[in-house]
C-alpha cells in the first residue's frame, strides 16, 4: 500500500467503514485463535499476557462485544475496577443479543458492587431485570444474587 492508500483506509477505520483486522488482513478464524490463547492464559493464571492479547483483539476489532467483555473480566480479576467498567460499558454498546445483553450489565452491575458505587449497580440490575425474560435459571440466580449485594429491590 502506498501512503496514500494507507491514508484512505485509515479515515475508513476511523469511520467504522473498517475494522483494523481487516487493514491488518486478519480473518475471523484468526481472530478467535486468539481469542482462544487469550483465555488459555487467564486459565493458567498468565493474566499480563492474556490481558495484551485481549487488548491487542479489542484494537483490532473495537466492535466485538466478546473481546471487550473478556478484556473486562480479565482487568477485573486484575483489580483494575475503572478498566473493567469501561470495557463492560462497550461490551454493552456493542451486545445486539438480548441475552448477551442481559449478561452485560449483570457483569457491569457486578463491577459496579466491587467498586462501591451500588446507584450504578442497580441501575444495571433494573437493565437487566427488563431484559430478562425470565427463563433463565442461571440469569435469575444471578439476579437475586446481585439484588441483595445492591441492597434490596431495584
Amino acid at each position: 500500500m502506498n501512503l496514500e492508500e494507507v491514508g484512505g483506509a485509515l479515515a475508513r477505520v476511523a469511520k467504522g467503514e473498517l475494522e483494523l483486522s481487516q487493514l491488518a488482513g486478519m480473518n475471523a478464524e484468526q481472530l478467535t485463535a486468539i481469542l482462544s490463547l487469550a483465555l488459555s492464559q487467564l486459565r493458567a493464571g498468565k493474566d499480563a499476557e492474556a490481558t495484551r492479547l485481549l487488548r491487542a483483539l479489542v484494537a483490532l476489532d473495537d466492535r466485538n462485544p466478546l473481546f471487550h467483555m473478556y478484556l473486562g473480566l480479565a482487568l477485573e480479576r486484575a483489580k483494575d475496577l475503572p478498566g473493567a467498567l469501561a470495557e463492560y460499558s462497550a461490551n454493552i454498546s456493542c451486545t445486539k443479543d438480548q441475552s448477551e445483553l442481559c449478561q452485560a450489565h449483570l457483569l457491569r452491575c457486578r463491577a459496579y458492587l466491587m467498586a462501591g458505587d451500588v446507584v450504578s449497580a442497580r441501575a444495571d440490575l433494573a437493565a437487566a431485570k427488563r431484559i430478562d425474560d425470565g427463563n433463565d435459571p442461571t440469569v435469575r440466580q444471578e439476579l437475586a444474587q446481585l439484588e441483595h449485594l445492591a441492597g434490596g429491590a431495584t
